[in-house]
Formats: C-alpha cells, structure tokens, sequence
C-alpha cells in the first residue's frame, strides 16, 4: 500500500500565476528545439515568457487588455513602451508577432493563450476581447482549428464562472458595452492549465479547490487540498515556499 499525505495551501491570484508559468515551462521544455512556440500577451501569459525564457521581463508591458476596479487608474502602472512579442523558434526567439506565426505553424506547434472565464468541468475557456473582429483569438483561431496547432491556455481557477462559457457568450455578443466599448466574448477548447494541473504536471500529486477568497492579498485566492505521498508533498511544500508571496501582478493603491 502506498502511503498518502496532504497539505492545504491557499495560492494567492500571483503565486496561481507563478505556479501555472512554471508548469508549462517543465511542460514545454522538451518541445523547445522541436516546436514553434508563441505566448499571446496578458497577465498570466507574461509569467509564462519569464519561465520560458528564464529571465525576467517588464509584465506590465506584455498586457494587451485588462480588468481593474472601476475607480482606478491603471494607466499609470502599466508600461506602454512597445516590447517583442515571446514567439520561439528552435528555442530562440524570432522577431514575429503571434498574430503572424500561426501562419509559419504547422500540426503540432503551439499557441499559448490566457482566458478569463473558465467551466473547468466542461473543458471550456472563455476570452473576453473589445473589439468586435474578435482581437487576437479571434485573428489565429481558424488557423489554429485548420492546423491542428497546440493550444495551451493557462488560467486559474480564481476566474471559474457560473454560467456555462457559451451562454455567457450569446450575451455579449448580442451587443454588451462596457466602459463605452464593445465587449465580446470568445470560446475555445485547448489544453486547460489551472493550479491543479501545475501541481500534477510540477510534483505529480492530486489536488482539488475547497475554498476561494480571502483578505490581506488572499482576494481572488483559491485553497487547495493537495494530496501525494510523502516524497511528492515535501517538493510540493518546497515550491509553495519558494513562490510564497509572489508579488502582485500591479499596486493600483486606493481609489
């Protein structure tokens, strides 16, 4: 009989990012000289171009859109200077953009995308996107579906929805505007990357959520119920304590 232990952690919305980037790098690292690679902007995805990379890189440049709290400024924080887009080819990045690579792609090459909806029974992902040709999903997606690309999209379980993703899409794109501008909705099927996949993919264990939320910087946090022996609960202790208190994403400070 093998011997099972647990340990509950409650990751906060930068360690789930931390946590996710560091998957995929462990589980791309054996596809990097074999297959293209391109990582769409967004918070989550700019954690993964640091662990694919192993360097870091200015996040708050590699946002293409986001969500803030109505009455702050997030302008001020987030840089605007023009920075590459993470496209890798033979482990090396190319000057390309994302939108452009699918074109290059073929079967098996693979596209990283973030979502910010999420039925994870269901498999599904949703991307909301403020413009109505689709942005960029909305831009490779044919592509990606004609070629069979990989697509691997990282999001965590903080972004979980009640509504089924599809539903919630025939709402916005019936017409939804938010802060004057169109807002849509785009679903899509790929490889769901959530903490409890890291945590398979990172140590081997099984986890499942039992709580979310929290004060102090828990926000948006999920509790997770973490179970392996015990050789795989002590690695999984020692990642949690080297990615404990990952700093946020961004300070916007008060309202």
């Amino acid at each position: 009989m093998i011997m099972t232990t647990h340990l509950i952690h409650c990751f906060t919305v930068a360690e789930s990012k931390r946590l996710i980037a560091k998957a995929i790098a462990k589980l791309l690292h054996p596809e990097l000289g074999k297959r293209m690679i391109a990582i769409a902007r967004g918070t989550t995805c700019g954690y993964v171009c640091e662990e694919m990379l192993g360097r870091s890189i200015d996040k708050t440049s590699y946002v293409i859109g986001h969500v803030s709290p109505e009455k702050t400024d997030s302008s001020k924080v987030l840089n605007k200077s023009i920075v590459k887009d993470v496209v890798l080819k033979n482990g090396s990045q190319v000057d390309m953009t994302v939108v452009n690579s699918v074109n290059d792609m073929v079967e098996g090459d693979i596209f990283i995308k973030g979502g910010n909806c999420l039925n994870y029974g269901e498999r599904i992902a949703g991307i909301l996107v403020g413009s109505l040709q689709g942005g960029t999903i909305g831009a490779v997606l044919p592509t990606i579906e004609k070629k069979k690309i990989r697509l691997i999209i990282p999001i965590g379980l903080e972004k979980s929805c009640s509504e089924p993703v599809e539903r919630i899409s025939a709402k916005l794109n019936a017409g939804a505007i938010y802060k004057g501008q169109p807002l849509r909705m785009v679903p899509v099927k790929g490889e769901i990357i959530t903490e409890i996949e890291a945590l398979k993919i990172l140590m081997g264990v099984h986890a499942i959520q039992i709580g979310a939320g929290g004060i102090g910087g828990a926000e948006g946090g999920v509790m997770l119920y973490i179970e392996g022996t015990p050789g795989q609960i002590k690695k999984a202790a020692d990642l949690i304590h080297g990615i404990q208190m990952e700093k946020p994403f961004v300070n916007l400070g008060g309202n």
